[in-house]
């Protein structure tokens, strides 16, 4: 869900369901403008407009997430990390990893007699192999230039922190403990 963002100073939080969010974002590639409007949240760009509900009382009704402290994260645009999925889901596989290789950050996934691994950018200092279901990712996945920073640890969800046009988008995404390629 998204709960969060800062515009001119302001900051507002609420509760809406990810995929409600997600769809319009999937198909807007200009300027956003998100407002309340008693109770739903306006979505708008050029001349397409959407409306989506608010969760009520999101104080009470959703638990925060705790503080989660990360040895490792890397910068790279949305753009690039949908080009690496796109590439490992030639393995029809559900798990893709993350790991580090030659100063690398690499992901990969198997199925069977296929298997994918693509270079992501530079690295430095992930020293596990962090499995993560495939399909968790598909709400984050877009085309988009915009800069993100993931957040990798062991045993840790993966997050993926957003920020464009003063919206502020944390996505986290549960691992895969105990299962790997």
């Amino acid at each position: 869900f998204f709960d969060e963002y800062t515009i001119n100073d302001i900051e507002e939080k609420y509760g809406v369901f990810l995929n409600d969010l997600q769809e319009p974002l999937k198909r807007i590639n200009k300027e956003v403008i998100i407002e309340n409007n008693n109770g739903r949240i306006n979505i708008s760009s050029g001349g397409d407009k959407y409306t989506i509900p608010i969760l009520e009382d999101v104080q009470t009704t959703i638990n925060r997430l705790p503080e989660i402290e990360y040895k490792y994260n890397v910068s790279l645009t949305l753009k690039m990390l949908s080009d690496v999925v796109d590439k490992i889901r030639m393995t029809k596989g559900t798990v893709i990893t993350f790991f580090e290789e030659d100063g690398v950050l690499k992901a990969s996934s198997v199925n069977g007699m296929r298997k994918a691994t693509v270079e992501i950018t530079k690295s430095n200092g992930l020293s596990d192999r962090l499995p993560f279901g495939i399909d968790l990712l598909n709400p984050i996945l877009l085309k988009d230039e915009v800069s993100i920073k993931l957040f990798l640890g062991k045993d840790k969800p993966l997050t993926v922190d957003y920020l464009k046009n003063n919206a502020h988008l944390i996505f986290v995404l549960a691992p895969r403990v105990g299962e790997e390629e």
